[in-house]
């Protein structure tokens, strides 16, 4: 098609409503050239109310996949990390796991002041 046909083309398109993103895409012409192209065609109202929420739309649907995207990273992350850490501790005795629970337990006081206090008091 000839250039000015798939101009008076995307001024139409423009004018029916659609994104300069959707018309390059129909004409597969670049955007910069559909934007030129329909600079001078006003949306109304409705049109530009329902191109808005379209992009509302679509940054939330990127957001989402965006976020579960990043779910999936970290759960494959914590399973690598705990695969690692079997390989690199093999299996705990019940003595040794006790003594790292209370440990953690022991840990977990207050801390305040570059002051560590602890939670339990255990007799010596």
């Amino acid at each position: 098609m000839a250039k000015s046909s798939l101009r008076l083309e995307a001024i139409e398109l423009r004018k029916q409503g659609q994104s300069i993103k959707e018309i390059a895409q129909n004409l597969q012409v670049t955007k910069s050239s559909v934007s030129a192209w329909v600079k001078d065609v006003l949306l109304n109202e409705a049109q530009f109310l329902a191109l808005q929420a379209r992009i509302t739309e679509g940054r939330k649907r990127s957001r989402l996949l965006n976020s579960l995207n990043w779910q999936k990273r970290r759960l494959e992350l914590a399973k690598l990390y705990k695969n690692e850490g079997i390989k690199r501790l093999g299996t705990l005795s019940k003595k040794e796991l006790l003594v790292a629970g209370i440990t953690l337990y022991w840990g977990e006081g207050s801390k305040t002041k570059k002051e560590v206090k602890c939670a339990i008091l255990i007799p010596v």
